[in-house]
């Protein structure tokens, strides 16, 4: 006879076998369940789709490339696989793409990086090769805060540096150093003669061809000394600046930027993506549809001053864009500043267009701005190092349309020009941690907080603070600049 001791045991044995095989068969439904939805091998944590990540190494000299002219090709693996995409620089130099989104669309996104990669890449032995240019057409060859010479190393894919560290009078030779393989070497060599020539023939126009520039007294058609440019045909645009003028949005909380223009880290440009950054690239297209197919003396500009609004070239990628007109030369070129991107450039007066209205609508876009809370090592009349520069760009991810987070904490007025320029602080939160900019500044040593009270008014590395203040620290979209 059986005994009740025996069934109970091999009751219990069944209910224990029934648990195990109904917990197996929840583990192997929950691991299938990762597996088809982007998740990592057995045995691992199953990381969120929504923060996968990976590394795309892009050589110095295509990095341009890949982005695409004003980031559109940035703009569109954002618009469409929803990634982004930041750039890193390695203790080596070279850069480093980094894909974050759902591992799917990072997967797309790293094959189209690769494939523009492999359409670019050649491999070359790098060498240095010195040239020497005149002393009086150094000012031309490096540009104002270096703008001319870092357009330069872009455009080549070499590295340039001119000599320092002791004076040159004007009729002395100086050393330019070049970097890259022998095809960049090449084309860096022929930019540099290009400045050098574009220089001798300012110089021979203006009958000084070693000495200092004189004022320019030249009388213009209208009687005015070295004032207006005659030419024959339409008239440029002279608007009021306080309806044009660029607008951050109105908010004391976090908003989305890119860094378009960098002089030093307090005085640098932005664009707000909202709510005009869309508009601003559909705008772009059309106008430059528009000015690629002018026929001869459509547009031209009659008669040209300070402050007018026109269209005008940017030599480098040769597309036209809104512009304002800063300073004329009398050899007829102009300085003229590009009130989207906040870049400066001397173009030639053929070089310019009268702006049609349509393209008035929209509010310019460069918001001049500055990176509060810090200041140089040595204080303001140190002035910043080309380090601390370099460094800012390549945190603020200059020109590389890449959005950082934004916040205005205070506004500094400039009473020699009334301008009235907002005080950012910026946030990288294209990584695993954010990297609040400035305080990393501080932290590599390039800078020093301006004082005490201000770092715990930043956003530490790791977390944008949520806590906001009761009041907000200034009403931003009432921002004009004056003419």
């Amino acid at each position: 006879m059986i005994r009740w001791s025996s069934l109970i045991v091999l009751g219990a044995s069944a209910g224990v076998a029934a648990c195990f095989a109904l917990y197996y068969y929840y583990r192997r439904s929950s691991k299938t369940q990762q597996s088809g939805s982007g998740g990592v091998s057995e045995g691992r944590l199953v990381q969120p789709v929504s923060s996968y990540r990976t590394e795309v190494p892009i050589p110095d000299d295509i990095v341009g490339y890949v982005i695409g002219r004003d980031g559109q090709n940035m703009k569109h693996l954002r618009s469409e696989l929803g990634v982004r995409v930041s750039f890193k620089q390695t203790e080596g130099g070279s850069q480093v793409a980094v894909i974050s989104g759902k591992r799917d669309c990072v997967d797309q996104a790293k094959s189209i990086i690769q494939r523009q990669v492999k359409e670019k890449m050649t491999v070359k032995k790098t060498e240095t090769y010195v040239i020497q240019v005149p002393q009086y057409s150094v000012g031309r060859i490096i540009g104002k805060q270096g703008r001319v010479i870092r357009e330069l190393c872009r455009l080549s894919g070499a590295r340039i540096t001119v000599e320092r560290g002791r004076e040159y009078d004007l009729l002395t030779m100086r050393p330019c150093t070049i970097t890259g393989t022998a095809e960049e070497i090449g084309r860096a060599k022929t930019l540099l003669e290009e400045k050098v020539t574009e220089e001798n023939e300012f110089r021979r126009r203006r009958g000084s061809e070693h000495g200092p520039l004189k004022e320019n007294t030249r009388e213009s058609s209208s009687g005015q000394k070295g004032g207006r440019v005659p030419a024959p045909i339409a008239e440029a645009i002279t608007v009021d600046l306080a309806t044009l003028s660029p607008r951050l949005p109105a908010t004391d909380d976090f908003f989305t930027v890119y860094v378009s223009a960098v002089e030093v880290p307090d005085h640098f440009w932005v664009q707000a993506l909202e709510p005009n950054g869309t508009k601003l690239d559909s705008i772009s297209r059309e106008l430059n549809g528009i000015y690629q197919n002018l026929r001869a003396g459509e547009l031209v500009v009659a008669d040209v001053a300070v402050g007018d609004i026109v269209c005008a070239i940017f030599d480098y990628d040769s597309s036209w864009y809104r512009a304002r007109v800063e300073e004329i030369a009398s050899d007829g070129e102009l300085e003229v500043y590009f009130v989207d991107f906040g870049d400066n450039s001397r173009v030639l007066y053929q070089s310019i267009r009268k702006l049609r209205p349509e393209f008035l609508q929209l509010p310019f876009q460069a918001v001049e701005c500055g990176l509060h809370g810090i200041k140089p090592i040595g204080g303001e009349s140190a002035g910043w190092s080309d380090e601390a520069i370099d460094q800012f760009e390549q945190m603020s991810h200059c020109a590389k349309w890449v959005p950082l987070m934004a916040r205005v904490i205070s506004l500094e007025s400039d009473q020699s020009t009334r301008d009235v320029i907002p005080l950012l602080e910026l946030i990288d939160t294209n990584s695993q941690e954010d990297i609040n900019i400035a305080g990393e500044l501080v932290k590599r040593g390039l800078a020093v907080w301006a004082n005490t009270e201000q770092t715990s008014g930043h956003a530490e590395n790791g977390k944008i603070l949520a806590s906001r203040a009761s009041e907000p620290d200034v009403v931003v979209d009432s921002l004009t600049k004056e003419a």
